[in-house]
C-alpha cells in the first residue's frame, strides 16, 4: 500500500496543517498494525489485506489534538507552504539551529550520507536551515525570532542565519519574569507583508502561461512559478490535445520551410502540394519522443497523419487566398523579453513579412481561439500576443493561425486587413482614434504602448508576491489545483456562491 502512494506521489512534499498532519501520523500506525497481523496469519493476498485495513482504519478513533486557533504551535516542518500574519520562531541559538548531524549510530556513515538521509549530514541540514529561514521571512507580516542567551551559566550566541539582526533586550516592567529575563535574548525582524513575496522571490524567468494565470487567479500563477504544480492528464486512449498540437505545428514548421512564401505557393502544381505535405507529415511524429511513439503505436500516428494532410491542405488554399504576397521570415522563434523587471521566455510560431514591408507575428490555434477583446482588457486576460508584440519591436500586427476543423481562418489586427478575419488597427484605438493618415500608420504603435503599461502593471503585481485566492469566473474549470487553495473552504466561509 505504501508503494502505491508513492506512485501516485500521495502527501509527498505536500503543506500539511495540524490536523492533516496528525491523521497522516494515524495512517503511519495503521499501516505498522497492518503489518504486525503477517505473526497471527502469514501470508495475505490483496484483498485479504484490504479487508484487514478497513478493519482497522473503521476500529480507530481519531480525535484532533487541537482545533484551529489563532494562535497555533507547529514544528518546523509543519510550517511548509503556510502563511501567518505574524510568526515567532524560538530557540534560534547557534547550538540548535542549524540542527546538528545526528547519523543513525547503527549504519555506516558513508552510506547514510550517500543515500542523503536525513540527520547524517552537517552540510544538509544547513541547507534545510536555509531553506526555511528564507520560507519564513517571505510568508508572514511580522517575524520575530527568540534565542537562548545565557546557559548553565555560559554566554549562548544565536545562529549564524540571525546574527547580523539587530538584538534587543528585554527591560524591567515588560511584564516578563526576571529568571527568565536574564536567560532570553531576542532579535527582531520588520517585514512589509505588502512587497514580500509569499515565498522566496519570483523566478528569473517565466512564461506567458503565468502571466496568464496571474490574471485569471494570482494563487494559480504562484502553484505554477513557484510550486511547478501541473495536474497531471488523465488517462485518455490515442493522442492527447495538446499531442495534437504539437504533432501540427512540427509539421506546419516543416512545410513552410518548403513553401516559405506566396510565390512558391502560387507557383507549386498539385503534386508539389502533395509531397510538400507528405515530407512533413513524416516529420511530425519527432515531436515526441520515442517512448510515446511506441506506446501510442503506428496505427494510431498514421491516422493522425491522414488527418493533418486534410487539414494542411485546406490551409495552404486558405493562405493561397490572402490577396496580398507575404514571405515567412522566421519560424519557432526565441525572443527573452525583460519587462518590470521579470524576464520572460518567449517562443514565436511564426513572423511573415508582407509585400508592404510589414512585419506579422503569427501564432498556430489548432483549438478554438480566443475573442480579440481579451487583447484589450486591462490587464490583458490573453497576454501571450501582445508580449510577442513587445518583443518582436518591428511587427505592425498579430494574428491567430487558426487550424481547427471547420473552423478554418485568421483573428487579429494590422496596419491593414491582410486576409479575411483581421482587423486594422486603428479600429482598436478606441478613444485614442482621430482622423488623419498619420494616426492610420501608427495605430499598432499606439496599441504597443497601452499593452506595455498594461502588461508592465501585471508583472509588478506578479513580481512582489500578490498572490490571493481569487478567481475570475470559469479559473477554476481546468485548474484542478483546489486540493491546494482550499476554494471551496473559501467559499464556504464566505458564504458565497461556488
Amino acid at each position: 500500500f505504501q508503494e502505491f502512494l508513492s506512485v501516485w506521489r500521495w502527501a509527498e512534499e505536500a503543506a500539511l496543517d495540524s490536523l492533516e498532519y496528525q491523521q497522516r501520523q494515524q495512517w503511519g500506525e495503521v499501516l505498522d498494525s497492518l503489518a504486525r497481523l503477517d505473526d497471527l496469519y502469514g501470508r495475505l493476498t490483496y484483498e485479504d489485506s484490504l479487508r484487514a485495513l478497513r478493519r482497522l482504519l473503521e476500529e480507530r478513533a481519531f480525535q484532533p489534538q487541537t482545533t484551529d486557533r489563532a494562535l497555533q504551535v507547529l514544528g518546523p516542518l509543519e510550517t511548509s507552504g503556510l502563511a501567518f500574519d505574524g510568526l515567532l520562531l524560538t530557540g534560534m541559538s547557534a547550538g540548535t539551529w542549524p540542527a546538528r548531524a545526528r547519523p543513525n549510530p547503527y549504519l555506516p556513515v558513508a552510506l547514510q550520507r550517500s543515500l542523503h538521509m536525513p540527520g547524517a549530514d552537517a552540510a544538509a541540514e544547513a541547507e534545510t536551515a536555509e531553506r526555511r529561514w528564507s520560507h519564513w521571512r517571505g510568508c508572514t507580516g511580522q517575524l520575530d525570532v527568540s534565542f537562548v542567551c545565557q546557559s548553565d551559566e555560559s554566554e549562548q550566541l544565536p545562529s549564524a542565519l540571525v546574527a547580523n539582526l539587530e538584538v534587543v533586550r528585554h527591560a524591567p516592567g515588560d511584564g516578563i519574569d526576571s529568571r527568565w529575563r536574564r536567560q532570553m535574548g531576542a532579535l527582531l525582524v520588520e517585514v512589509d507583508e505588502e512587497t514580500v513575496p509569499f515565498i522566496g522571490n519570483a523566478p528569473p524567468r517565466v512564461s506567458t502561461g503565468v502571466l496568464e494565470s496571474q490574471v485569471a487567479c494570482p494563487f494559480q500563477a504562484f502553484a505554477r512559478s513557484h510550486l511547478r504544480t501541473e495536474p497531471r492528464p488523465g488517462p485518455q486512449p490515442g493522442l492527447t490535445a495538446a499531442e495534437r498540437g504539437m504533432l501540427l505545428h512540427h509539421a506546419l514548421h516543416r512545410l513552410f520551410e518548403h513553401i516559405p512564401g506566396s510565390g512558391d505557393l502560387r507557383e507549386a502544381d498539385a503534386d508539389s502540394l502533395r509531397d510538400a505535405i507528405s515530407g512533413a507529415l513524416e516529420h511530425a511524429p519527432l515531436a515526441l519522443n520515442s517512448e510515446r511513439r511506441q506506446v501510442l503505436g503506428s496505427a494510431v500516428l498514421e491516422l493522425e497523419k491522414e488527418r493533418l494532410a486534410s487539414l494542411l491542405r485546406q490551409w495552404l488554399a486558405l493562405e493561397a487566398q490572402r490577396g496580398v504576397d507575404f514571405s515567412v521570415v522566421e519560424q519557432e522563434v526565441e525572443r527573452d523579453l525583460v519587462i518590470g523587471g521579470v524576464e520572460l521566455r518567449l517562443r514565436l510560431d511564426r513572423i511573415d513579412r508582407l509585400d508592404d514591408g510589414s512585419l506579422i507575428v503569427i501564432d498556430y490555434k489548432s483549438g478554438r481561439p480566443e475573442s480579440l477583446d481579451a487583447w484589450f482588457t486591462d490587464p490583458p486576460t490573453k497576454p501571450q500576443l501582445p508580449l510577442y508584440a513587445l518583443a518582436e519591436e518591428d511587427s505592425t500586427g498579430i494574428a491567430y493561425a487558426v487550424l481547427r476543423p471547420g473552423e478554418l481562418g485568421w483573428r487579429g489586427i494590422g496596419p491593414e486587413p491582410f486576409a479575411d478575419g483581421i482587423d486594422a488597427a486603428r479600429e482598436w484605438l478606441g478613444d485614442e482614434q482621430e482622423d488623419g493618415e498619420a494616426v492610420d500608420g501608427e495605430a499598432f504603435s499606439v496599441l504597443r504602448e497601452r499593452w506595455r503599461s498594461a502588461i508592465v502593471d501585471l508583472v509588478d503585481e506578479y513580481r512582489t508576491g500578490s498572490y490571493p485566492v481569487a478567481p475570475v469566473p470559469g479559473a477554476c474549470r481546468n485548474c484542478r489545483r483546489q486540493s491546494l487553495c482550499r476554494i471551496a473552504e473559501i467559499v464556504i466561509e464566505e458564504g458565497s456562491e461556488p
